[in-house]
């Protein structure tokens, strides 16, 4: 994910300092995995700002009448594509926000 504001020529990055995350995780039931990314601003690429934190949440729904098993020696893979957007008051990195909460059910 990238962002940048003209007015101020700031850019949102990752802690590892990239602008895009990637991440992938595995379900089964009554197990929970959380995680935390946080993402910062830099005003001109060298100053870096107060973090906020972008959420996401994975829930799993067992469910007997849509479950179809057609190899169990093949991993099953989906990916999408999520474009986050961040709202910020007055251009001002501090004041950025994103009430996001993302809820994928299987």
């Amino acid at each position: 994910m990238m962002a940048d504001v003209e007015q101020g020529k700031k850019r949102l990055f990752f802690v590892s300092e990239t602008a895009e995350y990637t991440t992938g995780f595995s379900l089964s039931e009554d197990v929970k995995i959380c995680e935390s990314i946080k993402l910062y601003a830099k005003q001109y690429l060298q100053d870096m700002t107060t973090p906020f934190v972008i959420r996401g949440e994975v829930k799993y729904i067992p469910s007997n009448s849509n479950q179809v098993l057609l190899d169990p020696n093949v991993n099953l893979l989906k990916r999408e594509t999520l474009e986050i957007l961040i709202h910020c008051e007055n251009n001002t990195i501090g004041l950025c926000k994103s009430n996001l909460i993302i809820r994928h059910e299987m």
